[in-house]
């Protein structure tokens, strides 16, 4: 999914969409397959997309802060 945003705020709405759904899909995907060496590989990548979910969601909360005051 392509954004064209410029505001800030609407960029890291939107990444934050795009990482949840990562979060969702690799979860989803763990649980399906059964190669462990895969599993293993998708874990990881998935500590990573958790990483930047907790990233932007702290970014959009800071700059919200910014914001209001």
């Amino acid at each position: 999914m392509v954004s064209y945003a410029q505001q800030p705020d609407r960029m890291l709405e939107g990444n934050i969409l795009l990482e949840q759904h990562a979060v969702d899909t690799y979860t989803q995907q763990i649980a399906h397959i059964k190669d462990p060496y895969v599993v293993d590989v998708l874990k990881r990548i998935l500590l990573d997309e958790q990483l930047h979910l907790e990233m932007f969601r702290s970014s959009l909360q800071q700059l919200r802060g910014q914001n209001a005051g």
